[in-house]
């Protein structure tokens, strides 16, 4: 199979002021498509072989499968994203806010190990509060 180290620029497509039918609609045509490659791959590999055109065409199946792979991933995005980066969000910064508040009722201070733990949930979760606008 040929490198994709020739393509130089990918299709742009934007979910974001699409409605799920519309996905799902355009899903269902990449999905198509790219079967549709595979069969003609199988089929005529060496016909395809012989003009020349069997490396474009498997190019062209694989990047049409990473495509609708990619709006799928999008559209699943846009169902459960945000809610679920929020979810994510809360239960990590309230699992820090444990920790703090252990040691401010008086209980021994937090080990470094302790420590680094509750920096990376309250930077994980900020994060994830900074992409959510994103996603929506």
């Amino acid at each position: 199979m040929a490198e994709f180290s020739n393509i130089t620029e990918f299709p742009k497509s934007s979910v974001q002021n699409k409605t799920i039918p519309e996905i799902d609609s355009e899903i269902h045509e990449f999905v198509t498509l790219t079967d549709q490659l595979d069969l003609l791959l199988k089929k005529h590999k060496s016909t395809l072989d012989a003009e020349g055109m069997s490396d474009k065409v498997e190019i062209l199946k694989e990047l049409t499968k990473r495509y609708s792979n990619g709006l799928m991933a999008a559209e699943t995005m846009a169902q459960i994203g945000s809610s679920w980066i929020a979810e994510i969000s809360e239960h990590l910064k309230l699992a820090a806010n444990e920790s703090g508040r252990l040691e401010n009722e008086g209980g021994p201070p937090p080990s470094k190990e302790q420590s680094v733990q509750t920096d990376d949930l309250n930077n994980v979760s900020r994060k994830l509060n900074e992409v959510a606008p994103k996603i929506e």
